[in-house]
């Protein structure tokens, strides 16, 4: 898979969230967002939920990668299902199709390493519930139709609304 374009990563040139994945990612591939993942996850995590979603593809094997290394902590975790429960909401159907797989890799990331022991007595094992919380959300909106549902009832509410302008 070829590197994202500029307007892959910022379909939006006047957004400055946009601008600053662009200073961060461009013309870098998976391994080095992992190593600035590896360097600051918490403030370098913000580029998903900023880059475009035909970058999300490419880059999210960065962040299943940063889940799996014996240093990564729950927060990073709970961070990055965050991201992509809220990318879900706005973005549903056209990020399955485009990164479902590369999503589905995550979760199960983050399923593997947030059963491996943590007590939930501490900061980071309550990070980690947080994280498997949030999994189990993004898991059971693409294993069933939410996104065809949802949509169908905003389309059916819009054109109740629209006939009704009619009639009057």
């Amino acid at each position: 898979m070829p590197l994202p374009t500029n307007e892959e990563l910022c379909p939006f040139p006047e957004n400055l969230d946009g601008q600053w994945v662009l200073q961060h990612l461009l013309g870098k591939d998976v391994q080095a967002l992992h190593a600035l993942l590896v360097e600051n996850d918490a403030y370098y995590d913000g580029l998903f939920l900023y880059m475009g979603v035909k970058a999300l593809p490419y880059y999210l094997p960065a962040a299943t990668m940063r889940i799996n290394d014996d240093d990564s902590d729950g927060h990073f975790a709970s961070g990055i299902a965050g991201f992509i429960l809220f990318r879900l909401e706005y973005e549903g159907q056209e990020l399955e199709r485009i990164a479902g797989d590369e999503i589905l890799s995550l979760c199960d990331a983050v399923v593997s390493r947030g059963k491996s022991g943590w007590s939930l007595d501490t900061i980071e094992g309550c990070n980690w519930l947080m994280a498997l919380e949030k999994v189990s959300d993004i898991e059971s909106r693409m294993r069933t139709s939410y996104y065809e549902v949802r949509d169908q009832y905003y389309y059916d509410f819009k054109w109740h609304d629209l006939t009704y302008d009619l009639k009057r």
